[in-house]
């Protein structure tokens, strides 16, 4: 495997453009008021941001021998504990219990505080990671 074939950091190439999809997404919400379903589809591409995520962060700690990760709260928690992220506040562990109701989107009430959690929460906190990664590859040589 050569060093550009290291798991984690194909899965940052794929997190990257996923999170600058729903960067896109979060700005026209800034600019105009969106429907239900645009908001339902930021919605969806915060399931695949926050999904990249956390087998992101697997990936990573397994290449450097950490491999007992179950899930995404394993995931998240491990990141914040090994000081990859700052995440006092528990966001990115929110992330999963949202992902979880995205399920319920159906439910209006259940869409808007998701979209809401997302656009003012969320996405900084996947910024915070992939930040972090970056500068992980970049100090790696990778």
């Amino acid at each position: 495997m050569s060093k550009n074939d290291v798991r984690w950091v194909q899965r940052l190439k794929s997190y990257c453009r996923a999170l600058d999809a729903l960067k896109s997404e979060i700005e026209m919400a800034s600019d105009r008021e969106l429907s239900l379903l645009e908001k339902k589809g930021i919605i969806k591409s915060f399931e695949i941001v926050q999904g990249l995520a956390w087998k992101m962060i697997k990936d990573f700690f397994e290449s450097v021998s950490e491999e007992r990760i179950l899930g995404s709260k394993d995931a998240f928690r491990l990141a914040f504990r090994m000081n990859l992220v700052s995440d006092e506040n528990g966001t990115l562990l929110r992330t999963v219990e949202s992902r979880n109701n995205a399920v319920h989107m159906y439910n209006q009430e259940i869409a808007e505080e998701i979209f809401r959690e997302v656009v003012e929460e969320y996405y900084g906190a996947f910024e915070q990671l992939r930040e972090a990664l970056l500068k992980e590859k970049d100090e790696r040589g990778l």
